[in-house]
């Protein structure tokens, strides 16, 4: 069935996109309102600058993270296993037996059951 390596599907970039960011944003909130701070008594056009670069800063760190965690996680199943590697530094192998599998999903609706019930 799965005979060759299988990456993630190309979604879960956009997935753990909100998940880095939040991550990035924590880590630079210091230097963030060092900026504000910083910024207040200048031109209104430096502040504009200081704040689209602290935005670009931290969308581009936090699209890295996703990106690397996409290219460097595979999956494949051999024999009665599902062997999961992943880590770009340092390589983890997961092997589940597929007797521990209890359900899987074949497909997803990304979220047509949260708008569904939306009054």
């Amino acid at each position: 069935m799965f005979e060759q390596p299988r990456r993630l599907h190309p979604a879960s970039i956009v997935i753990n996109f909100g998940t880095y960011f939040v991550a990035s944003v924590k880590a630079l909130a210091a230097p963030l309102f060092a900026a504000i701070f910083a910024g207040r008594k200048s031109e209104g056009h430096i502040v504009t600058l200081m704040f689209g670069g602290m935005f670009v800063l931290v969308g581009g760190i936090a699209l890295v993270g996703p990106l690397l965690h996409y290219l460097s996680t595979t999956y494949v199943i051999e024999g009665d296993a599902l062997v999961i590697s992943s880590g770009f530094v340092f390589r983890k192998k997961r092997t589940i037996p597929l007797s521990r599998i209890q359900t899987s999903m074949s497909s997803a609706r990304c979220g047509i059951d949260f708008w569904a019930r939306l009054p």
